[in-house]
């Protein structure tokens, strides 16, 4: 079984880029290092196991992924692409 492609819309990339930025601001670069080896672990298992994770309520062909209890992101599969739509903080206010 062939692993999924990873795609990363520009506003997936510029999200996690000011999440990765506010972890090391709050939490130090330790965190931060720590946040990013949570995250390639879990895009390692969305390229593996695509459909492993719930869809959202809002949109059946968007599914989120939990990197920490507090941060996710949203995706979805076109063919054997995985693309990210956007990482965001779960305390924030729902962004479908």
């Amino acid at each position: 079984m062939a692993d999924y492609k990873l795609y990363f819309s520009n506003e997936a990339k510029d999200s996690f880029e000011a999440l990765l930025d506010q972890v090391k601001e709050r939490w130090g670069s330790k965190t931060a290092k720590q946040f990013q080896k949570d995250t390639r672990r879990v895009l390692t298992i969305v390229t593996k196991f695509p459909f492993a994770f719930q869809t959202v309520q809002e949109d059946a062909r968007v599914r989120r992924a939990i990197v920490h209890r507090t941060i996710s992101f949203l995706y979805r599969v076109v063919g054997k692409e995985v693309q990210i739509i956007v990482f965001f903080d779960n305390r924030q206010e729902s962004i479908l």
